[in-house]
């Protein structure tokens, strides 16, 4: 027996409500959908048009940045930023060649970083009248 056939004295009811049902769901789906989606884009050019990046690039003085920061440079991870700082205790980079030094740091890894990184006087080094962001007061 399918499910259309039903025996004599039974209300086909039920088949109906559970396509009720069912409507109701699909309906209840199609209109909060648009109120789940995420704000879309306005950009509509083709998409191997570049698009200009909203916020400036990473830059940052190897020789001073945290190794929590040095993490957010292009081809280096957790293992590389603390490389990076020990070989930086034992001799400052003079500038980004000098990162060749650190082992697992490659020509091609340089080329990366090269746009990213820039190499300024030691902290102690720095003029007296220039003001330290980080000096607390």
């Amino acid at each position: 027996m399918s499910v259309r056939e039903r025996p004599a004295g039974h209300d086909a009811a039920p088949a109906r409500v559970g396509d009720v049902v069912a409507g109701l769901v699909v309906a209840a789906l199609l209109a909060v959908a648009p109120l789940l989606r995420l704000p879309e884009s306005r950009f509509r050019g083709r998409r191997d048009e570049t698009v200009a990046s909203v916020l400036p690039p990473l830059v940052l003085d190897p020789n001073h940045a945290p190794e929590g920061l040095l993490v957010a440079l292009p081809g280096v991870g957790p293992v590389l930023a603390s490389r990076i700082v020990a070989e930086r205790a034992h001799m400052p980079f003079d500038d980004a060649a000098a990162l060749l030094r650190v082992h697992g740091l490659g020509p091609q890894t340089l080329r990366r970083l090269r746009a990213h990184v820039r190499f300024g006087p030691p902290r102690e080094l720095a003029p007296t009248g220039a003001a330290d962001p980080g000096a607390r007061r």
